[in-house]
């Protein structure tokens, strides 16, 4: 659970970089208001919207943003769902063998080291996608700084 803590936190700290100075006031007043965060998918949407609308504002940023390849059904797919499969799992005893595994109330799952390995191998691919879309600097597209005219 912790990666995709990281996970969301680094979407976090790109939704706040498109607010400028403000950023850290839009993070305390916004995002974590009075001790609630927006789900993990509204922030996926912020993101979603900010790739889009930086890719219709500049059709260089939008070539490399094709190739970083952020979607929301890859990440609905990849991180979302599992992440909700595994937070709503619950651990169960077997008095025999000794032997505690988990189990989901939502679907059929086999928490074996095969699921936790691609689990976190989709966590990495979209970290890596995260970071690849904070370097192309898409708060500066969709939210220009302001230029001073000389006097």
């Amino acid at each position: 659970m912790s990666e995709f803590i990281d996970l969301e936190n680094m979407m976090e700290d790109l939704i706040v970089k498109c607010f400028k100075n403000e950023g850290e006031y839009f993070r305390e007043t916004i995002l974590n208001k009075g001790g609630e965060s927006f789900s993990f998918y509204t922030k996926l949407k912020f993101v979603y919207e900010l790739v889009i609308s930086a890719g219709k504002k500049d059709a260089a940023i939008k070539t490399n943003l094709d190739a970083v390849g952020f979607t929301i059904s890859g990440f609905d797919t990849n991180i979302i769902s599992k992440r909700n499969i595994l937070a709503h799992a619950y651990p169960t005893y077997d008095i025999v063998s000794g032997a505690i595994s988990l189990i989901s109330p939502k679907v059929n799952v086999n928490f074996d080291s095969d699921w936790f390995l691609k689990t976190r191998e989709g966590i990495h691919l979209y970290k890596r996608k995260i970071r690849e879309i904070t370097s192309l600097n898409l708060q500066e597209i969709v939210n220009p700084p302001i230029i001073q005219m000389p006097v």
